[in-house]
């Protein structure tokens, strides 16, 4: 079974996923720092997911031979993590207690491209010596 392959594959970066699932529909409590701190509800979404796309790639790099498929890491650990913040950020306008902001959508693809670019100039070459 595919989905069982991909689980076995990237078992952190799923358990990851569900817990960013679960940090976005629930209602956070209030806490002093976010106050005391610019945009700081941004740094959070832009961290989750530079956060996620990191681990995506290190679980990438350890799944796959030499030469890595840098084009399908791009899919599968930018593009899909860009299509589920953009998919969580639909489910949150739907709910009744929480909102989908653009800006959250912006920080979290934001952070998936900034991590992918980490992972192709910096990880990729790190991997390939190892």
């Amino acid at each position: 079974m595919k989905g069982l392959y991909y689980f076995r594959t990237y078992p952190v970066s799923f358990i990851t996923g569900l817990v960013i699932v679960y940090l976005s529909f629930f209602t956070p409590p209030s806490v002093k720092i976010a106050h005391e701190i610019p945009y700081f509800d941004k740094w959070v979404h832009f961290l989750m997911y530079a956060g996620l796309c990191t681990l995506l790639w290190s679980e990438f790099f350890r799944a796959h031979a030499l030469p890595y498929p840098l084009k399908r890491g791009w899919i599968g650990a930018c593009a899909l993590p860009i299509i589920f913040s953009a998919l969580i950020e639909i489910g949150q306008s739907l709910t009744l207690y929480r909102s989908g902001d653009v800006m959250d959508f912006l920080c979290n693809s934001l952070g998936a491209i900034c991590a992918g670019c980490v992972a192709t100039y910096i990880y990729n070459p790190f991997y390939k010596r190892i």
